[in-house]
């Protein structure tokens, strides 16, 4: 996503980069978005290989709360209207509220919704089918913070978020029967009667409660995405200089199917955050394995000067392990571009490539 000039003023245009050869790396599609903002968007590769798929969300412009695109990867960096390629909308006339969090699984998008009345927030999934444009929305009752959403290929839904602002836990839902009832819809029609999601087939809740002098502070985490990972990881950022690396117990196995443990003890791996105490994490990454990660530490000196730090983890799998965490390139080591300007991050694990991308529309190759 970066931010561009054109007759009609500052827009946002999404890039797509083909960086298979770093030498090489091309940009093979750009799209314009009619929006002054920059949107949060979710993004992966369709299963025919030769298109995305992205859902925008956040700060779209309102009364919309959700775009879906289905992008060509042809080649040719001309800047093409988003609504070329613009396959579905959800207003908040049809879906009130805002979404906070989505992830896309193959042709189905999960959605979290947040609706205030009075100051209190009810919470909702939204289903939608992006093939047929149907969706619907389950409710659920949520009394955590800081919620996301994953799922699963086979109908899994993992639902993560703080308890109480303390334990960082995760709930495993089958939804199987819930996407089939949004399959059966008619054409052209969408249901948001009040459906329950229903009680976790597994729940699982870490040891990693921060001390009692942090529970003022932001605490945020961040969680492996399962369309490139086999596994739940996450790494819990407490706020002092403690953080936490967690590998639930659940998986895909080489079939795409989800095992999991109805009862197992969350592994924790503790590790010191390099930019200290102070330090605030963000554009967290983590490869194909679950098992490495990689994130931009953001501090503010005493001459109110931002310094970034690109920063590594490397955690263990299945067994007990050390735990590797530190800075990705010497301190002495200057880039190209300033590590303020990136918004975004990916981490090839087999590869051992690190991807940045700018606001300005750049993209960055580091070969570790």
């Amino acid at each position: 996503m970066s931010r561009i000039s054109t007759g009609l003023g500052r827009m946002c245009a999404l890039s797509i980069w083909d960086c298979d050869i770093p030498s090489k790396a091309e940009r093979v599609q750009q799209v314009s978005l009619d929006t002054p903002n920059q949107p949060i968007f979710s993004a992966t590769l369709c299963d025919d290989g030769n298109h995305i798929l992205v859902a925008m969300y956040g700060r779209v412009p309102r009364p919309e709360i959700l775009r879906i695109y289905h992008i060509p990867l042809r080649r040719g960096n001309h800047i093409d209207n988003n609504k070329t390629f613009l396959i579905s909308r959800i207003t908040t006339d049809k879906v009130p509220g805002s979404i906070f969090d989505a992830h896309i699984c193959g042709e189905t998008i999960s959605c979290l919704i947040a609706r205030f009345s009075n100051n209190l927030a009810t919470y909702y999934i939204l289903f939608l089918d992006t093939k047929s444009g149907k969706y619907f929305t389950v409710d659920f009752d949520v009394p955590q913070s800081a919620l996301r959403v994953r799922l699963f290929p086979d109908s899994f839904l993992v639902l993560a978020g703080f308890e109480n602002n303390k334990s960082l836990f995760i709930r495993l839902h089958n939804v199987a029967g819930l996407l089939q009832s949004l399959n059966d819809l008619p054409m052209g029609h969408h249901s948001l009667a009040s459906v329950a999601l229903g009680g976790p087939c597994a729940e699982y809740s870490s040891s990693t409660n921060p001390p009692l002098l942090l529970l003022g502070r932001d605490r945020e985490y961040e969680l492996s995405n399962n369309s490139n990972s086999s596994t739940i990881a996450a790494i819990d950022f407490c706020g002092g200089m403690t953080d936490y690396f967690l590998r639930f117990p659940i998986h895909s196995d080489e079939n795409g199917v989800t095992r999991y443990q109805e009862q197992g003890e969350v592994r924790t791996y503790s590790f010191n955050r390099p930019g200290g105490a102070f330090a605030t994490p963000g554009l967290v990454s983590f490869g194909g394995t679950g098992r490495r990660a990689v994130w931009i530490e953001r501090r503010l000196n005493f001459n109110d000067v931002t310094t970034c730090t690109l920063v590594k983890g490397t955690f263990p799998s299945d067994l007990p392990g050390p735990v590797d965490v530190g800075l990705l390139q010497p301190e002495h080591m200057a880039f190209p571009f300033e590590l303020d300007t990136c918004q975004s991050t990916a981490l090839d694990e087999v590869r051992g490539r690190v991807y940045l991308g700018l606001y300005t529309g750049e993209v960055y190759v580091l070969d570790l």
